[in-house]
């Protein structure tokens, strides 16, 4: 029997809630600092633990698995002698390197062949595992529990592990919106708020830092020609069928030259079908966007458009290196 067929395969959950102000005086919702790594489920297993990503493989239908790439964290609970107490135990959590911004940093270590992978943490720094959650616990089945009683469970047996390479990631019901404000100012991604009556991956809401730009249209991006569904049934994309631009390029002046620091998708079908149709007609066009980032290349994270700025100069959109 291949050896992946003996772990559960689960599906992560996902912070699909939406987000009302009101949970941030709640004690009905904690919040939990929004970890920008690599999402992997931990499955205690006796002799080490492995690791599932939430990426199904097109070879064998099963959650990739990257255990090898980790052997510190593969032999975290063999060595203390805990993987005989924790046997058919599941956590939820992301994978971190050092300043967890490094997102790129950790899905080139992830992503990577085992060797490469052990090799690229040699030459700099080894990942994390930071848990937040847990969903199977010596075998018995805990997602039906509501959120409280889960995290003691967590906590209770898994604060004291001993390894600066696993940690249990914070969580509060306190003045959630300073904890948030804590968390961006200190650079990180966001804050995730969740129901303490809850069940695992119910009433989970996600809350990004975000901010707005000015930028230059300067191009455009063709549409993607077929979509594949989760049945693997292949289509026509409705946006190549109507002919319709996929995304708009965007870029700002640095140093005098327009550069470009990326694309956005957005508007509506109208908007849409106005800008394919007239697309000389926008270029050179200040649009206003939204993002949940901005990396030190300048380029944006999750870019979204906003609206068109006929106010606003294509001179005066000026990118000055390290502003976020």
């Amino acid at each position: 029997m291949n050896e992946i067929t003996e772990i559960l395969q689960l599906t992560p959950g996902k912070a699909r809630g939406k987000f009302n102000e009101k949970m941030l005086k709640s004690k009905l919702f904690v919040g939990e600092e929004k970890l920008d790594g690599e999402r992997f489920l931990l499955h205690c297993k006796i002799g080490k633990n492995r690791f599932t990503s939430r990426h199904i493989s097109v070879k064998n239908n099963l959650f990739v698995e990257k255990t090898e790439n980790v052997p510190h964290l593969r032999d975290l609970f063999a060595r203390n002698g805990l993987d005989i107490e924790f046997d058919g135990t599941v956590l939820d959590g992301e994978i971190v390197v050092g300043n967890q911004s490094q997102s790129t940093r950790v899905s080139k270590i992830m992503g990577a062949l085992p060797e490469k992978a052990v090799r690229l943490q040699n030459e700099n720094m080894w990942v994390d595992y930071r848990v937040f959650d847990i969903l199977y616990f010596k075998n018995r089945d805990l997602r039906a529990l509501p959120y409280e009683e889960r995290r003691n469970i967590l906590v209770d047996n898994f604060s004291s592990i001993g390894s600066k390479y696993f940690n249990i990631v914070p969580a509060t019901n306190e003045d959630k919106e300073e904890y948030f404000n804590t968390i961006v100012a200190n650079g990180g991604e966001g804050m995730i708020l969740k129901n303490i009556k809850s069940p695992y991956a119910k009433d989970w809401i996600k809350i990004k830092k975000e901010a707005t730009y000015d930028c230059v249209i300067i191009g455009f991006e063709e549409p993607t020609k077929i979509t594949k569904k989760s049945s693997g049934e292949e289509s026509i994309s409705r946006l190549y069928k109507y002919g319709w631009i996929g995304a708009i390029k965007f870029g700002q002046f640095y140093s005098g030259k327009l550069i470009e620091f990326g694309s956005c998708s957005g508007m509506d079908d109208a908007m849409r079908e106005e800008i394919s149709n007239n697309k000389d007609k926008y270029l050179g066009k200040v649009i206003e966007i939204k993002a949940n980032d901005r990396f030190p290349t300048g380029r944006f994270r999750h870019p979204r458009f906003i609206r068109f700025r006929p106010d606003k100069n294509p001179q005066d959109c000026v990118y000055r290196a390290g502003e976020c």
